[in-house]
């Protein structure tokens, strides 16, 4: 199942998410799969509301907390909390090798505000198939 939900935030929440972010200090040292060459620039924010609370990445609070109460995440997923918050960005020419998320569900928000569309980026899903394809090659 994949929900898109547009608009999460409130601007004045959404400008403050994006301000913060762009003051980070990225590290280039993440591999979307274990062993393959490409890495990307990662921050592991925390695996609980309260490792996020009072740290320099409390502000990912502001979209959990919109998302689970604005679209009903208990009643319609069935889930109570996060298992990790992290980010990852991607600079042109560096892409991610096609991986598989290991949780049951992922969030993905998108915080640039000043995104240009000849910049490019996207992110794909595939479905079952493809990742199972992918999961056997990796082997």
């Amino acid at each position: 199942m994949i929900d898109v939900y547009d608009n999460v935030l409130e601007n004045h929440v959404a400008e403050l998410v994006d301000m913060e972010i762009k003051k980070l200090a990225w590290y280039y040292d993440y591999s979307s799969v274990a062993g393959k060459p490409n890495k990307h620039w990662h921050i592991m924010a925390g695996d609980s509301v309260e490792d996020l609370e009072d740290g320099p990445y409390a502000f990912l609070l502001f979209i959990w907390r919109a998302a689970f109460q604005k679209y009903n995440f208990r009643e319609k997923y069935k889930i109570e909390g996060f298992q990790r918050a992290y980010m990852n960005a991607h600079t042109h020419g560096i892409e991610p090798h096609l991986h598989m998320d290991d949780g049951s569900y992922t969030m993905i928000y998108y915080p640039r505000l000043d995104w240009q569309r000849e910049w490019g980026g996207g992110t794909i899903i595939y479905g079952e198939k493809i990742n199972a394809e992918t999961r056997n090659k990796d082997k």
